[in-house]
């Protein structure tokens, strides 16, 4: 038996390797944020097995004074993880009207049944209103 995948320019079957899950979440239908209070920017539905995951959190901040943003992946809805994989951006700003990207590093995560895995982005700021949008992808990696 040889490695079922895909060998041409589409998407691999659900199942097999390189099989690719997204989910996107345009600046448009940002999700409304509260200071130091992270938030479910979007999330997937990942099925049993090993896959690479990845995502941004964009912050469309306006009329605020923002101190921190973090970002990053978890099982657990509506958590920021601290296991290292999270990201942040501590860079202070006073705008009128700004958008600041956090980065989430690839992070293995394996599953042995459906599991839905969310982005999850938090920013603390004071005046003004701050929201996120962005995208999570992941990669079947065996």
């Amino acid at each position: 038996d040889g490695i079922i995948g895909t060998i041409t320019n589409d998407n691999a079957d659900a199942g097999d390797l390189g099989e690719y899950v997204s989910s996107l979440i345009a600046s448009g239908s940002a999700v409304s944020l509260t200071t130091a209070t992270p938030a479910n920017v979007t999330s997937i539905s990942l099925t049993a097995g090993d896959w690479d995951v990845t995502g941004m959190v964009n912050y469309a901040e306006t009329a605020s004074t923002v101190t921190a943003r973090s970002a990053g992946i978890n099982t657990t809805t509506a958590t920021v993880p601290t296991d290292g994989s999270e990201g942040y951006c501590g860079v202070q700003s006073v705008v009128t009207s700004e958008t600041n990207t956090v980065s989430v590093a690839r992070k293995r995560i394996s599953v042995a049944g459906t599991t839905t895995i969310y982005l999850v982005g938090s920013a603390t700021f004071s005046a003004g209103t701050c929201a996120a949008f962005g995208n999570i992808t992941a990669r079947r990696v065996r």
